[in-house]
C-alpha cells in the first residue's frame, strides 16, 4: 500500500462523525468480577463524513480518491475536526540523552497515563508550524510530517517536560471497497448526490526519520 499526502477536497458539514475505540478483552469470573485486558496501546478512530445534496463535481472529486486508493488498499489524509489542535500538549520528558521523539498528547488521571501518539502532521497552508518546547522555552527541532516524529537539536536534560503546539492530521484508509451514492433531487437544474464516506484510522508509514 502507499500513504498519499492528500486530502478529500470538500470540507465536510454537519453530521460529521468521529469515535475513538478501544479494543478490551473482558472475562467474567464465576463470583461475578471481571478481569479486562486492553488488546491495544493507541485507539482506533472512525469516521463518517456525510455528503449531502452535493454538485457532481464534488462527487467525482471524492470517486478519483476512492478509485486511487482502489477502496481500502492506499491511505490518505483527513483533519479530524474533533480533534486537530495540539496546544502546549506534553509529549515527553528528558533524560539527557534522548533527542528523537514521537509526538502525541500525554493525559493522566488519578496515576494513570496514556500518550495518545501523533502520527501526520498538518500540511495545510494555513497551518502554523509546530514547535516544540523545552520547560516552557521554544527549541530548534526537525519535523517528520508523515511519522509525527520529532528530533530536537540538543538532548533535552533529564527530568525537562518536552511539550508542543501545531495542527494534525490522521492516516485513514476506506472502509469499504464499494462507495455507494444516491440521486434524490435536483438542484439549479442539476441532479445533486448524497453519500458518506465511511473512514478508518491506519497506521503511519514505516520510514526513517527525515526533515
Amino acid at each position: 500500500m502507499a500513504w498519499l499526502d492528500a486530502y478529500i477536497e470538500k470540507c465536510p458539514g454537519f453530521a460529521w462523525e468521529g469515535s475513538p475505540n478501544w479494543s478490551t478483552q473482558i472475562t467474567r469470573l464465576k463470583n461475578k468480577r471481571t478481569r479486562r485486558n486492553s488488546r491495544w496501546s493507541q485507539p482506533e478512530w472512525e469516521f463518517k463524513v456525510p455528503f449531502n445534496n452535493t454538485f457532481p463535481e464534488h462527487y467525482q472529486q471524492i470517486r478519483r480518491m476512492h478509485s486511487v486508493c482502489r477502496g481500502q488498499k492506499h491511505f490518505f489524509r483527513v483533519r479530524n475536526y474533533l480533534h486537530f489542535i495540539a496546544d502546549g500538549w506534553q509529549f515527553a520528558t528528558g533524560d539527557g540523552v534522548t533527542q528523537e521523539f514521537q509526538l502525541g498528547e500525554l493525559i493522566t488521571v488519578d496515576g494513570q497515563s496514556v500518550l495518545l501518539e501523533v502520527h501526520a502532521l498538518s500540511l495545510d497552508p494555513d497551518a502554523p508550524a509546530p514547535v516544540v518546547y523545552v520547560d516552557g522555552t521554544p527549541v530548534a527541532a526537525a519535523f517528520n510530517d508523515r511519522t509525527g516524529r520529532v528530533l530536537i537539536d540538543s538532548p533535552p536534560v533529564e527530568g525537562a517536560v518536552l511539550t508542543w503546539s501545531g495542527w494534525f492530521d490522521y492516516w485513514v484508509a476506506f472502509a469499504s471497497d464499494d462507495f455507494p451514492a444516491s440521486i434524490d433531487q435536483k438542484s439549479d437544474g442539476q441532479f445533486v448526490t448524497n453519500y458518506i464516506a465511511h473512514l478508518v484510522q491506519v497506521e503511519p508509514p514505516d520510514e526513517g526519520f527525515s526533515s
